[in-house]
Order: C-alpha cells, then structure tokens, then sequence
C-alpha cells in the first residue's frame, strides 16, 4: 500500500518492487494517482468519490482525475489492458458518456479573431 505519509525511499522501494513484478498488486490513495509513475495490466478504481474534510462532503472525482487514474492502465507486454471502475449505480450512464464519446469542444474564437490579432500585433509577436 502506497499512502501520502510514506517515506520518498520507501515508496520508490515498493514502485520498484512493482515494476520488477515481486509484488503484483499496488493499492493507493486517490491523492497519488497524479504521483504514482507505475503503469499495470489492470486497474480497478473503487468508488468515485473522496470525503472532503474542508466541505465536510463527499465530492466526486473530476474527468480528469478519472482519465489520469484509467491511463495507469497501459502495458507493454499487454496489449488489451483493463481499467475496471466500480461506482454507484445512478453514476454509471454519467461516466459512461464522458469516458466513451470525445469531449465536446467549444470554441467562440470566430466571433473575436480580430480582437485576438490586433493584441498580437500589439504584442509584437506578429
């Protein structure tokens, strides 16, 4: 188990016992998944949501804390690696949508192109 209060050595220690395969699962708290730099054949990603202690709530995981966690999902020597996530039944449709279909892209740069340029040509940079 990989946790924030982990000694630097230590965490290296068991990050390099994964990666060399002497031990074969990591379990590790939401906080790390920006920081774990393991990649695996399968990752299971329990619940969507953490407790907040500031807001004194559960809050759900953003889409890109959720695409950050499923790209640890990749493998070298696997080419089918599996993310599996586990979440409460209402919530299922929701990441479903966001993880399966591209992420809408909206864009209003036609409507102030010339404001855009005429500051780059300000700037100097055109």
């Amino acid at each position: 188990m990989i946790y924030e209060g982990m000694d630097s050595s230590d965490r290296e220690i068991v990050e390099e016992l994964f990666s060399s395969q002497l031990i074969q699962i990591i379990i590790c708290t939401y906080k790390l998944s920006w920081d774990l730099s393991v990649q695996s054949f399968c990752v299971m990603i329990m619940d969507t949501s953490r407790y907040d202690g500031q807001e004194k709530r559960y809050v759900d995981y953003t889409i890109p804390d959720m695409l950050q966690m499923i790209s640890r999902a990749t493998s070298q020597k696997h080419s089918n690696a599996k993310c599996l996530v586990y979440c409460h039944q209402p919530k299922k449709d929701y990441y479903k949508k966001f993880l399966f279909e591209p992420y809408p892209c909206e864009s209003h740069l036609n409507h102030f192109l010339a404001d855009h340029l005429n500051s780059e040509i300000v700037a100097k940079t055109i």
